[in-house]
């Protein structure tokens, strides 16, 4: 669910009309009319034989002033929330067995502001949930997040073990008495299971849900706060004539940033803009107008009509002043939007994209020339030139800057149209889950270039007729290979593409001697990975980022007339001195004859070295690449060779190898990395007694399985915002919130229905009795892709054993760690934990309680 607000000015008369009802001493009873009954802390009701207990939990980012709940069929709605604080609140009601739903959130307060507004969520099939009669039915938590001033990102999140926890200090008699029932969109069999296994326990007091503090690691060779300082570079763009570079720097030690001009020519520099967020973008329009695009999400303005991706637009005008010097002068478009398209013929104007007030897009040609234009601009007023109220996403321009091709989305299928007249054609029609990437059309509007794998072994760029209805032109393939993005030159004619070889990303040219210009710099920076990030529109000036896997990104100017190269910025010279770890491929055949590349890198030690085996995320869709790992190289510091293994269902290699990963977690992807392990073993320097395993997302499920498969073989193994109930992704994650992510699911993990015992065998949290080696768990508070019920589970599980998990808790973070404290505590705690496993003299498991994996408030 991803809701607007609904603001409403109150009227005196309805406030009073329904203030007894909502806020005075009626509540209870407006309640109890539509038979929503609460109950008091600790009651044991009796329950009628078509009645059930409700258990309702929002946990909000902001406080709100009500929380509706209604019975599918009924007129009115109830509150069943007062005022429930930042935080999560819960309530426990009785109602008859039926089918409810979530109606709205209220935020703001009539008897200070008369107005309020309204998140309403009862027209969304996903607020619905069912209500069985003798049982405590747990819908899940509300989880409300902001997003925007008017948005908010709100979904059902699975937390059983929460509502378990909530119920024994709430109504400890209850759960004698009747089952907890999630009510989401597939039974879970947790609650059952995990108070099967506690009653067998049987000493409750002595379970703390605590994770361990890491040990100590001591002293570092390599802090984790100097390698994962942010680079200084954030991002680059050249002009069409190659004679200016803006580039977004670091301003200075904190989180601000600044724009630089740099004159390539004279090499001199002036900054125009200073920000403390930083811009997404920078773009030109022509060689003397810079666009700057900052995320409007980041700045909380109420009453702001937005969409998620609308951008703040800051123009730089680059002139001449009459001492010959440049003059600079900057302007903000009053409006928030999106930049459609630049206009290469036109560099005074720019297409610019809005959302009107009922969310239709508007697109507008914005005179950006001078101040007193970009002033003037305003999308209400002004007359769009794309016809309003039909539904499109978004348009395509052709190279004079027509809107030529409409994009729309209508029952679950993309829908591409163009202008016929006055009337709109469609022309090509795709299935939600198609990997078709449109990117741009053909100066003449007669071809849309786009990516894709559809009907074909692997990602290409082609060129689709439109007026034909056909792809007219395959304009590079490679078989084995996927495209990664197409490099576009003037009149929007595709010159080149990128793709990943041998782990190097590689800016290959369609133009023989431009491949080959680019190709002779291999023998420059010799096994690293260089790539054309930005050129002159006459392809002379080019601006390069070069790094590799022992090697830190840096960026240079190369001037093809003089054949030079000239370093631009090191992104990090804190780095310049560390001498990092160099990385080999070792190519393998996994025991079903699949091709398998992985990664090995191991430091320059005199002994044989322990060794991380570390599988990547995703799993589908996502690989590792040969190219500069701060985690690689964090954990070759302390000595140890790294693992890791592109495994089948990663990115890269073709669709076939891609879908070869298809519901092959836990199985024959661990498969391919127990290939790849073996022939490390076999060829390289590697002490096989001490070897643990450690992964992210994905890679954490696969740490914890593998000591399922393998229980002798590692010594150790650290899951990060991992996996570790399949099922809970279902229940409980961004990529399940609605019956298409979820039909996509079913594709990549299996049906939980028909393959339930398949889940229960292949997730950790159930096989905990076969896991026996020191387990760390890290996850952030605030992951909504693999929520940390799931690591909340697994500690519980492994507790319960007595053999609890050291682990962090990291309050803020999502689904990958942003600030740096965490990043340094994250991995201070990794090395900790590694080095008391794996070396002889490791440091000792604190027994100190760290971080508590229960929030409850």
């Amino acid at each position: 669910m991803n809701k607007r607000m609904d603001g409403r000015a109150v009227a005196i008369g309805f406030v009073l009309v329904f203030a007894a009802l909502l806020f005075g001493p009626a509540a209870n009873q407006y309640a109890h009319a539509a038979g929503i009954y609460p109950l008091e802390a600790g009651e044991s009701p009796a329950l009628g034989a078509d009645e059930g207990l409700l258990l309702v939990t929002i946990d909000t980012e902001f406080p709100l002033e009500a929380v509706y709940m209604k019975h599918e069929g009924a007129v009115l709605n109830s509150r069943v929330l007062k005022n429930p604080a930042a935080g999560r609140s819960t309530v426990l009601v009785r109602v008859a067995a039926g089918r409810y739903g979530w109606d709205k959130l209220r935020i703001g307060n009539w008897a200070r502001s008369w107005s309020w507004w309204d998140y309403r969520l009862g027209s969304d099939p996903e607020s619905y949930f069912d209500v069985r009669a003798g049982a405590i039915n747990y819908p899940g938590d509300l989880v409300v997040r902001r997003i925007t001033a008017s948005r908010s990102y709100i979904q059902r999140m699975d937390r059983a073990l929460l509502a378990i926890d909530w119920l024994e200090s709430s109504y400890p008699e209850l759960l004698k008495q009747w089952p907890l029932v999630y009510t989401g969109p597939y039974a879970d069999p947790f609650p059952a299971y995990y108070l099967k296994a506690r009653a067998d326990h049987g000493a409750l007091d002595s379970l703390s849900g605590k994770l361990l503090a890491p040990p100590d690691p001591g002293e570092l060779a390599l802090s984790p706060k100097t390698l994962w300082q942010r680079e200084s570079l954030e991002s680059i763009a050249l002009n069409p004539a190659g004679d200016l570079l803006a580039m977004q720097v670091r301003a200075d030690a904190k989180e601000t940033w600044a724009v630089d001009l740099v004159d390539l020519k004279t090499g001199e520099s002036h900054r125009v803009a200073r920000t403390d967020i930083a811009f997404e973008s920078l773009r030109w329009s022509g060689d003397r107008n810079l666009l700057l695009a900052m995320d409007a999400s980041k700045l909380l303005i109420l009453g702001a009509k937005q969409s998620d991706s609308d951008e703040i637009i800051h123009i730089v005008h680059v002139g001449s002043g009459s001492n010959g010097k440049r003059t600079y002068a900057a302007a903000q478009l009053p409006q928030r939007g999106r930049i459609l398209d630049v206009l290469e013929n036109d560099p005074d104007h720019i297409l610019f994209a809005t959302t009107g007030i009922r969310g239709n897009l508007r697109v507008h040609r914005v005179d950006i020339s001078n101040e007193k234009a970009i002033a003037r601009f305003n999308p209400d007023t002004l007359a769009a030139i794309n016809e309003l109220d039909k539904g499109e996403h978004w348009w395509f321009a052709d190279g004079a800057g027509e809107l030529a091709v409409a994009l729309s989305w209508r029952d679950g299928k993309f829908i591409f149209s163009r202008k016929n007249g006055r009337k709109r054609q469609e022309f090509l029609t795709l299935e939600g889950e198609s990997n078709f990437d449109p990117l741009a059309l053909s100066g003449d509007g007669r071809m849309l270039y786009a990516i894709t794998d559809d009907a074909r072994n692997q990602r290409e760029l082609i060129a689709f007729d439109i007026a034909e209805q056909k792809i007219a032109k395959t304009l590079f393939s490679k078989e084995g290979v996927d495209v990664v993005s197409a490099i576009f030159g003037a009149g929007h004619r595709p010159i080149g593409v990128r793709y990943y070889a041998e782990g190097r990303l590689i800016s290959d040219y369609f133009d023989a001697t431009e491949r080959n210009r680019v190709q002779s710099l291999q023998k420059v920076f010799p096994g690293k990975s260089i790539v054309v990030i930005d050129q002159s529109t006459d392809g002379s000036q080019l601006i390069l980022e070069v790094d590799g896997s022992d090697f830190a990104p840096k960026y240079y100017h190369l001037d093809v007339n003089t054949d030079r190269a000239a370093l631009i910025m090191d992104a990090a010279p804190w780095l310049k001195d560390v001498q990092f770890a160099p990385t080999r491929i070792v190519n393998v055949t996994s025991k079903d004859g699949l091709k398998i590349q992985a990664f090995l890198t191991i430091p320059d030690r005199p002994q044989k070295r322990p060794l991380i085996v570390m599988p990547h995320g995703g799993p589908v869709g996502v690989s590792d690449r040969l190219r500069f790992d701060r985690d690689t190289q964090f954990l070759a510091s302390l000595g140890y060779a790294v693992l890791r293994v592109n495994y089948r269902g990663s990115d890269g290699f073709g669709k076939s190898f891609r879908e070869a990963g298809y519901q092959q977690f836990g199985s024959a992807i661990e498969d391919d990395i127990d290939a790849a392990l073996t022939r490390v073993l076999a060829e390289y320097p590697i002490d096989s007694a001490r070897m643990c395993v450690v992964g992210f997302s994905y890679g954490g499920y696969s740490a914890l399985i593998s000591t399922v498969r393998w229980p002798d073989r590692f010594r150790c193994a650290i899951s990060v915002s991992g996996v570790a109930d399949r099922l809970l992704q279902y229940n409980a994650s961004d990529a399940g919130r609605t019956a298409e992510q979820r039909k996509l699911l079913k594709k990549w993990w299996g049906d939980p229905v028909a393959d339930d015992d398949a889940f229960v065998a292949a997730s950790p949290v159930y096989r905990h009795r076969d896991m026996k080696v020191p387990i760390m768990l890290v996850h952030g508070t605030e992951d909504i892709r693999v929520d940390p019920e799931q690591s909340r589970r697994m500690q519980r599980m492994l507790e319960l054993d007595g053999r609890p998990p050291v682990g962090l808790i990291l309050e803020g973070e999502g689904h990958g760690i942003e600030k740096l404290a965490n990043m340094d505590a994250l991995w201070r705690g990794i090395a900790g934990f590694l080095r008391a496993h794996l070396e002889p003299s490791g440091a000792q498991t604190s027994a100190a309680v760290a971080t508590s994996l229960d929030r409850r408030q």
